[in-house]
């Protein structure tokens, strides 16, 4: 499905299944993502400022350059999701760390990492790292204290 450029500002799309479809430059502001499926999905310079994505799946999905401002994230999978260049305001990322090079994503408001297949909590992020990445500790840290920062402050 090709929706690019679309407005489907305030549309609800819950327990749609969107898998493959190009939704880049489309405005799903306000719109009802919830329980949705949006699995290889190109949402490159999406906006989905306010929207709901609550147990939403957006499994190797491009979020690329997309704006999420207020964006409901409860739940939602966002594994192998990129986000580079995502505007998100409740989060914080590190491109390039350890000796995968990953980009290590931290939602401060939920207390959550994601880091390649891992997404959980600061916490047991802080515990994995130290067992799985041991020589690359140091690159990690770096991001652990700068999370740490944020959730402090928020």
């Amino acid at each position: 499905t090709n929706l690019s450029k679309t407005n489907l500002s305030n549309a609800d799309l819950s327990n749609s299944d969107l898998s493959f479809a190009n939704l880049s430059y489309v405005s799903l502001s306000d719109a009802d993502l919830s329980d949705a499926n949006l699995s290889d999905t190109n949402l490159n310079y999406t906006n989905l400022n306010h929207a709901n994505l609550n147990n939403a799946i957006l499994r190797n999905a491009d979020l690329s350059n997309a704006s999420l401002s207020n964006t409901d994230l409860k739940n939602t999978i966002l594994y192998k999701t990129d986000l580079f260049y995502a505007r998100i305001d409740n989060m914080v990322s590190f491109g390039n760390v350890g000796k995968y090079h990953r980009t290590v994503y931290y939602f401060y408001k939920e207390d959550r990492v994601i880091c390649g297949c891992f997404d959980n909590t600061l916490e047991e992020f802080k515990k994995d790292v130290k067992i799985e990445y041991g020589e690359d500790y140091g690159a990690y840290k770096k991001c652990i204290k700068t999370f740490e920062m944020y959730k402090e402050e928020n």
